[in-house]
């Protein structure tokens, strides 16, 4: 469970977290009507956002972490039965978005200032949706149609200018889509999600994103505000809770499997200094005395080892489902617990055993 932990949080979702400040905006559909305006207000409070002191990257998203899935049919894909669709998650985002969110760029180019309504239409894909349809080959030339299908659909065709790194949408130990990305220059969003990488401290910043928001538009309501590493920990919370709490219970048993065969080994040491006593006054040596104590020492522990590794084989599968990045019958894990176990018996058998080895046996006869 520690092992398992460790690799959880150290997993890569596709994205950095660090420093990075979200926040979620809903513009007025009756002040807001066209999609030009939509389009514009997004890309002055952009420029805007973009020179405050401490921001890095800026843009601005339709959602963060998935949420939003559409039917799509890819160029010289089969035409699927009616209703089976493949869905993917989608994205309508402005150009510096990928920078922002730390999605790393695989082929071709991300999103452009001059990929607009009037231009001709792109989007970005990531690598599992280029593998599952061109593998061996480059997914950027290639068109698919959104809100489709099927080829003959009057969706439009868009143009894949480029490839980006798949991300996990909904924690690393969950299943995500493929995802596919859409200017929002060309897509524009009422509802948005303001994200910006910072230098520092993203929540420092929240004063001065309100008040250019304010300054664009006084009665627009500057909703949900929080850090993306918020949003990850609520989303992982139960796992990482579950995952934590097993792993200390996991750490305390072992904790007392050491002090129970230290206290035991030691006190059944103890029992034996008279016997230790007349085998130094017959002649053996310290070497002698010490084999014969580990040995019976170890013989014991490691019939309880092996009964331990074959009672966690068989209880292993019960734990499955609660492990991330290692199976149940992880070799590392009995490994190093055996190991440990071990080295705690040798320690028990060895100090009193030592102890009553350089005594004198004189001594030891008559404290029996």
């Amino acid at each position: 469970m520690t092992r398992s932990f460790y690799r959880y949080v150290q997993a890569d979702p596709g994205y950095d977290s660090h420093n990075v400040l979200i926040m979620d905006l809903s513009l007025n559909q009756k002040k807001y009507p066209e999609d030009k305006q939509k389009a514009l207000f997004c890309r002055q409070l952009l420029d805007r956002l973009a020179v405050i002191p401490g921001v890095r990257h800026v843009s601005a998203a339709s959602n963060v972490l998935g949420g939003w899935q559409s039917t799509y049919y890819a160029e010289g894909a089969p035409i699927p039965p009616k209703g089976q669709a493949p869905h993917a998650e989608y994205n309508c985002v402005s150009p510096d978005h990928f920078e922002a969110m730390g999605i790393r760029l695989v082929e071709g180019r991300f999103f452009s200032p001059q990929d607009v309504e009037d231009s001709k239409l792109v989007a970005i894909v990531d690598e599992r949706f280029a593998q599952e349809y061109w593998p061996g080959q480059s997914a950027v030339g290639k068109r698919l149609k959104i809100h489709s299908d099927g080829p003959d659909r009057e969706q439009p065709w868009r143009e894949i200018v480029g490839v980006v790194g798949h991300i996990k949408h909904y924690g690393v130990d969950r299943f995500s889509r493929e995802s596919l990305y859409l200017p929002m220059n060309q897509y524009p969003m009422g509802d948005v999600t303001l994200v910006a990488r910072t230098q520092n401290d993203p929540m420092q910043l929240v004063p001065s994103f309100r008040s250019e928001v304010l300054a664009i538009d006084n009665e627009l309501p500057v909703s949900t505000i929080r850090t993306l590493m918020n949003v990850m920990e609520e989303r992982s919370f139960v796992r990482r809770f579950t995952t934590a709490m097993m792993g200390a219970f996991a750490l305390t048993a072992l904790f007392l499997s050491m002090l129970g065969i230290y206290g035991v080994m030691a006190y059944s040491v103890a029992q034996r200094s008279h016997e230790i006593g007349v085998r130094m006054a017959m002649g053996a040596q310290v070497s002698d005395v010490l084999w014969l104590v580990l040995k019976r020492g170890l013989s014991l522990t490691g019939i309880g080892a092996f009964i331990g590794l074959v009672g966690a084989f068989v209880l292993n599968r019960f734990l499955a489902s609660q492990l991330y990045g290692i199976g149940g019958l992880d070799p590392v894990t009995y490994a190093v617990v055996t190991a440990v176990l071990l080295s705690t018996a040798l320690l028990a058998c060895y100090i009193p055993a030592r102890r009553a080895a350089r005594s004198n046996p004189i001594d030891a006869l008559k404290w029996e």
